[in-house]
């Protein structure tokens, strides 16, 4: 509910690199997954970048 006041009055950015047809799965609740999501997007841009992941991870790049 904070987050939903939030977002109505100033802007959130929220970035993640699990796509958001894996939330359920990670939440264990495909219920869960899609309020949260709901919320999150109502009103918002999705933006999908796609590409080479240039920052090095565990020493991988």
């Amino acid at each position: 509910m904070i987050l939903s006041r939030a977002i109505c009055v100033h802007t959130a950015v929220l970035t993640t690199n699990v796509p958001l047809s894996s939330w359920g799965t990670i939440l264990n609740s495909t219920t869960t997954a899609e309020a949260i999501l709901y919320r999150l997007v109502y009103h918002s841009h999705v933006i999908k970048i796609k590409g080479k992941w240039l920052c090095p991870y565990n020493g991988v790049n």
